[in-house]
């Protein structure tokens, strides 16, 4: 259990953020530099997301399995696994739809790249009860 929270609790607050924050980068995108048309198309990113959020909120468990207690190289992962997934999924969506992804009126590659990111952070930091600080040092205690 992480955190004294059951596995499943974490995933899924590591799922919702990876589709919040990726929806939320598309909504500022626009709001700063609005389309002549009015957009109607979070639903549309919010349901591309769900693949990316599956795959984050699975490979943060893995993560935190692997790097245990370190909290402050698991942080390092983290930012590495989020940038590099946000990415990758961006171009695997681009090749799978033969490009009609680009069609969003945001930048999908930033919106997903944010959202993993987020998500994988969330997953890093949350895994722990203990105070932030001692969390990213780790627990010099127990190896």
């Amino acid at each position: 259990m992480a955190g004294g929270q059951p596995w499943y609790v974490r995933s899924l607050g590591v799922f919702l953020v990876t589709i919040a924050v990726s929806v939320a980068t598309g909504w500022t995108s626009v709001a700063i530099h609005p389309p002549p048309w009015k957009v109607k198309e979070y639903g549309g990113l919010a349901v591309w997301t769900i693949p990316l959020a599956i795959l984050v909120a699975t490979a943060a468990g893995l993560i935190e399995r692997v790097f245990g207690r370190r909290g402050l190289l698991r942080v390092v992962v983290a930012l590495v696994a989020g940038v590099l997934s946000g990415i990758g999924y961006a171009f695997g969506c681009y090749y799978l739809s033969s490009g009609w992804v680009m069609a969003f009126d945001f930048p999908v590659i930033y919106c997903w790249m944010a959202g993993a990111l987020a998500g994988f952070l969330v997953a890093a930091v949350w895994s722990e009860p203990r105070s932030l600080p001692t969390r990213l040092v780790g627990d010099q205690d127990h190896p």
